[in-house]
């Protein structure tokens, strides 16, 4: 995927199936969605693109599609909030009445990032204490599962 000289998609989207397990576990469902989350924030971060929209995709065992997202006010690459945000989605909008049998994330609305330049004295980078603390969750998970 090389957005060179072409114009930036309309959105990134991972998906997949577990055909063999269709459940309704949150536990399970949210560790398949922040794998989905990995893969697209990678394509995102590659690319220098930020986002404005993120969305949780559902599909249930009689395969119909169901998809939660939320508008940003303003365009972001910033992984811990990205990730909040998906969790806050999940925790809300999801009916864990309902058994599901895919699950993805979708991101869309895309502008270049552009890097803002950071001064000497800017000693307190709260993105990247986010991300740091963000990063040892990920790594706790990951473990976990």
């Amino acid at each position: 995927m090389d957005f060179s000289g072409n114009p930036i998609p309309k959105s990134i989207s991972r998906t997949s199936s577990f055909n063999k397990k269709i459940t309704n576990d949150k536990d399970f469902l949210w560790s398949q969605i922040v794998d989905h989350f990995n893969q697209a924030y990678f394509i995102l971060t590659k690319y220098n693109l930020e986002l404005k929209n993120i969305a949780i995709y559902l599909r249930d065992k009689d395969f119909c599609r169901y998809a939660y997202d939320f508008n940003f006010e303003i365009h972001t690459n910033i992984r811990t909030d990205l990730l909040m945000k998906l969790r806050e989605i999940f925790n809300s909008k999801v009916p864990f009445s309902l058994e599901y049998r895919s699950t993805g994330v979708i991101f869309s609305d895309f502008k270049e990032f552009v890097p803002k330049q950071l001064s000497l004295q800017d000693f307190d980078n709260v993105t990247f204490e986010k991300n740091k603390k963000l990063m040892h969750a990920i790594e706790a998970v990951n473990k976990f599962y």
